[in-house]
């Protein structure tokens, strides 16, 4: 096992944690396809399947997510909008917003 970290989601990874990192963010910043990523990982030397890069991203792209909100959060503008609903999801009714600064960035939705 690569990296053997007690108490953290990176445990017992076979590669580098700043590799898998790296995957999760391509795969997330510019689409690119799950076999694409496998593939130009492999010509540099790190060889996993289009699977290990599905399960990377349903582990790591919410940590990703959170970690960037939590650094977002505070840098707004002073201008920023709200449109806010309430939809039904599986005949239960949710609360849905989304907040947007001038620039059209995401500012923090749920």
């Amino acid at each position: 096992m690569f990296n053997e970290r007690t108490g953290t989601p990176f445990n017992y990874l076979e590669y580098p944690t700043d590799i898998i990192l790296l995957v999760v963010l391509w795969r997330l910043r510019y689409k690119l396809s799950l076999r694409d990523l496998a593939e130009m990982f492999l010509q540099r030397g790190f060889a996993f399947t289009h699977e290990a890069v599905r399960d990377w991203e349903a582990r790591f792209a919410p940590l990703l997510a959170d970690q960037l909100r939590s650094r977002r959060r505070g840098c707004t503008g002073t201008l920023w909008h709200v449109d806010a609903t309430y939809v039904k999801v599986q005949g239960k009714w949710c609360y849905l917003y989304r907040a947007i600064d001038r620039d059209g960035n995401l500012v923090d939705s749920c």
